[in-house]
């Protein structure tokens, strides 16, 4: 439903709905879950102007990825972090995290391929 209601413009609805997933995912130890709900989580907060929280977000979503080893997640949240840090002016930053989500994608698609 969060998924729904970001895509109807409705941020404050979605950031219900992802924070329950987060808690529902947290609970059973979901830790794919979490990270998709924390990279959601993540852009609300960008919509709303909130960087440090978007920061956070993307931030505790990209370690889960690390620890799970899951590397189209590692991508996405890395492509988040960017987008955060490109939000702020911070360019630089912005394009090395780009470049490293590139690469993730890259190896995710080549290893689909096998």
């Amino acid at each position: 439903m969060g998924s729904v209601e970001r895509s109807r413009g409705d941020y404050p609805s979605a950031r219900i709905y992802y924070e329950r997933g987060l808690k529902l995912s947290q609970e059973t130890g979901d830790y794919f879950s979490q990270s998709t709900a924390l990279d959601a989580l993540g852009v609300c907060a960008r919509v709303d102007g909130d960087m440090p929280l978007a920061r956070s977000y993307h931030e505790e979503g990209l370690r889960l990825c690390r620890r799970l080893g899951d590397v189209q997640g590692e991508g996405w949240l890395l492509h988040g972090l960017g987008t955060d840090y490109w939000y702020e002016g911070r360019y630089e930053q912005a394009k090395t995290l780009f470049e490293e989500a590139g690469n993730f994608i890259e190896k995710f698609v080549e290893d689909a391929k096998v």
